[in-house]
């Protein structure tokens, strides 16, 4: 589907093309709250419950994964940007913080809180 956006007069004209991706995962247990997750032509990843659940201390959890995920996707958008724009950079690091917090009786996630660290290349 295309789409075009016409602006005042027509001079202002853009086309959106629209796209869909599907992206195919699979999780199995293993043993106890452990398990394993997987994609196809990717390594395995072992997951588990948080120890804050009964779970399991030096393995990923669901939490640990949702907030990676966050700070790839910003990651990842930022280098996307950056190539666009022709911004040399030396280096990227981020470091994130996820909170789930008790609302209403339920589990939340209610904040992620990402601090990326880029160094510029000199122009």
């Amino acid at each position: 589907m295309r789409k075009r956006i016409h602006g005042w007069g027509g001079r202002c004209r853009a086309e959106v093309r629209s796209k869909v991706y599907t992206y195919h995962t699979a999780v199995k247990r293993t043993e106890q709250r452990k398990g394993v997750i997987s994609c196809a032509g990717k390594p395995d990843i072992q997951v588990a419950t948080p120890p804050e659940f009964k779970g399991h201390e030096g393995i990923w959890s669901p939490e640990d994964v949702f907030v990676a995920s966050a700070n790839i996707c910003v990651m990842t958008k930022f280098l996307a940007v950056a190539e666009r724009a022709g911004r040399a950079f030396t280096s990227y690091e981020s470091v994130a913080e996820g909170r789930l917090e008790l609302v209403d009786g339920k589990f939340q996630s209610t904040v992620i809180m990402l601090t990326p660290t880029i160094i510029l290349k000199d122009s």
